[in-house]
């Protein structure tokens, strides 16, 4: 049996769940217009935060001498990068050009989940040019995933072309693959 009593509390209950769920959209709308509008020093600064913090969770100490191991980045920073999208792009190819190669693998793995036509020409630069061969492969195998022309004609050059075997053998593995999908 419905008494007005109950019927008031669920028009409250009715109310409270459409405050609420406005608040959160407002809130949405308001961290991405920020996010948005972060100045790109304050961009520029977030990205040597990350990379930083990358670094630290790949860090470790072994019977007194420092290691570094490769870790999978965190899907927070992940889903963090993604929504700057192509505005990290050249602060991350800054990042390629660093003395140390944990952080230009970090820099290729950043430019690798955003995954967009725009890190094309910058991972097809790594693939060419970068001193780590595991660099190299790692750019390859991100520069496969993006359904692009470009991106497939530098995995047919570097299959046949490349100075290095072992990249050449992984273009031609990502490229007889490939072959499957298109």
């Amino acid at each position: 049996m419905k008494t007005k009593y109950t019927s008031l509390k669920s028009y409250w209950f009715l109310a409270f769940v459409t405050v609420t769920a406005i608040g959160a959209a407002m809130s949405a709308v308001a961290y991405a217009s920020w996010h948005d509008s972060l100045p790109p020093d304050d961009l520029r600064l977030r990205v040597a935060e990350i990379i930083r913090e990358c670094l630290r969770d790949g860090t470790g100490n072994v019977n007194g001498i420092e290691v570094h191991t490769k870790l999978p980045i965190r899907a927070p920073i992940i889903a963090e990068i993604r929504s700057y999208g192509d505005r990290l792009v050249p602060i991350l190819v800054d990042h390629l050009k660093a003395d140390n190669p944990q952080e230009r693998l970090i820099a290729v793995n950043l430019l690798g989940e955003i995954g967009r036509k725009t890190v094309v020409s910058h991972l097809g630069r790594v693939i060419d040019r970068e001193s780590s061969t595991m660099i190299r492969i790692v750019a390859l195998r991100w520069i496969s995933r993006i359904d692009d022309q470009d991106a497939r004609e530098i995995i047919i050059k570097t299959s046949e072309k490349n100075s290095d075997e072992k990249v050449r053998e992984e273009a031609r593995q990502l490229r007889t693959a490939a072959m499957d999908i298109y």
